[in-house]
């Protein structure tokens, strides 16, 4: 004990204060950090519970565009020549030459094909020779007529004479009335004579008249003759190109089939159905129609058409009429491609025309059923205008204000964004939007195009 009590103290007391010391300081630090959170947890709230700035709806837009607008039916047909034929004999034989190739121009007159002539031949000159011989006989003939015509003068004469002898007897009565008699029955047979030499003569000009009745009746068999000949030559009744060739040498074949196929190139026309109720657009109108044939085999074409036939009837089971148009070949010498018989083609018909039509993008339209209406930007509020529609074409429209609203050309229709706004909101405009628009414009006509295929 008391060695314990005889230690020092100080260092045990040290320790004591150092352990207080750092027991503050921690104390102190908690506080402090406890501080600093609550303080920015407080911050935080303020913030959040300050009201925010809202942001403007974005849109897009067009400007209404002032131009011409066009009433156009569409409609695809297949081209086909106004002169086109199957080349058909008019006999039937054996084909020994055939002068032409699918492909090749040919003329009117022109001969395509051969028949074996040698039966036509035969039969030809046997009627030449019929119409030799009768016409051989013709001059027997004459001059029988002739001999009769001289005998008939002769027996005139002869009773002249007898007529005048009895007369003169008959009134000097120097002769007895036996003589008178014999006189009498002279002058008679004269008489018979001449009857009988008339009737001579007239015979011989029946056998001349039917001798030429025999040679026409010849030269008529010669001319059937030549024309059986010719039916052996099958020609072309028209110009124009072979499209097509089914004959070949060695075949025989009938009358009337088809050897070949005719067509004309440069004649062509579209013919195409349309429904009755359209009669009107066309009927009297041909000369204010514009149409355009664009194939679908040269896109980057197109040619003019021209009404030339409004079918007088109305086909009663489908309800169309039918039109016929003619379509314009290039000019010799121009670079464009020819249109060929066959070709599909789209025809654009213009049938009405608005020179000074208002026009939006059909993508500005909005609809409530049988409402149109469109927003306009005026000094950054989206304000309603209804409207009616009028001609389309590709992705435009044409539109006709109605009721109250007004529509200028040039003011800027909402195109993107218009599904989510009404009429009376603020919005903003995007700039630079022009190319995307086009770009999406021009996706949407191709896919309205596919469709449309």
């Amino acid at each position: 004990m008391n060695h314990l009590r005889s230690s020092n103290p100080r260092p045990l007391v040290k320790s004591l204060a150092t352990a207080s010391l750092l027991t503050c300081f921690l104390s102190a630090s908690l506080l402090l950090s406890a501080c600093s959170q609550n303080s920015g947890d407080q911050a935080a709230n303020v913030e959040a519970s300050a009201p925010k700035k809202r942001e403007l709806p974005r849109v897009r837009t067009q400007p209404v565009e002032q131009r011409e607008m066009r009433r156009v039916l569409v409609t695809a047909t297949a081209i086909e020549s106004a002169l086109e034929v199957d080349v058909t004999p008019k006999i039937g034989g054996l084909v020994t030459e055939v002068l032409v190739e699918e492909g090749m121009a040919v003329s009117a007159g022109q001969v395509l094909v051969v028949l074996d002539d040698r039966e036509a031949n035969a039969a030809l000159e046997e009627a030449r020779i019929a119409l030799r011989e009768a016409k051989e006989t013709l001059p027997g003939l004459s001059l029988t007529v002739s001999e009769r015509a001289e005998a008939v003068q002769r027996a005139l004469l002869t009773h002249s004479q007898a007529e005048g002898e009895v007369k003169r007897h008959e009134q000097t009565g120097l002769i007895s009335e036996n003589e008178l008699s014999k006189l009498r029955l002279s002058r008679d047979q004269a008489q018979r004579d001449l009857v009988s030499a008339k009737l001579s003569q007239q015979s011989a000009e029946l056998s001349r008249d039917s001798g030429g009745t025999t040679v026409d009746k010849a030269n008529l068999s010669v001319n059937r003759r030549e024309l059986e000949l010719s039916y052996t030559r099958v020609s072309a009744p028209f110009d124009g190109v072979i499209a097509m060739r089914t004959v070949r040498e060695g075949r025989n074949v009938g009358a009337a089939e088809s050897l070949m196929t005719l067509t004309d190139p440069n004649n062509l026309r579209a013919v195409i159905y349309r429904p009755q109720r359209e009669l009107a657009l066309f009927q009297g109108r041909a000369d204010q129609l514009h149409i355009e044939a664009r194939p679908d085999a040269l896109p980057n074409e197109s040619y003019a058409g021209h009404l030339t036939i409004v079918s007088p009837t109305i086909d009663a089971t489908s309800g169309s009429i039918r039109l016929s148009i003619n379509l314009e070949q290039p000019a010799v010498g121009d670079a464009t491609p020819r249109l060929l018989p066959g070709m599909l083609v789209r025809l654009h018909i213009v049938v009405d025309r608005h020179p000074d039509a208002l026009v939006v993008r059909k993508r500005a339209m909005r609809r409530e059923g049988d409402r149109r209406y469109l927003f306009v930007v005026r000094e950054g509020i989206a304000q309603r205008v209804e409207v009616e529609e009028g001609f389309q074409e590709d992705l435009f429209v044409e539109v006709l204000p109605i009721g109250d609203g007004a529509l200028a050309a040039g003011e800027g229709v909402i195109t993107v964004g218009n599904r989510e706004i009404e009429a009376g909101t603020a919005v903003r405009v995007e700039e630079n939007q022009s190319q995307e628009d086009d770009s999406s414009d021009s996706a949407t006509a191709e896919t309205a195009s596919d469709e449309g295929n």
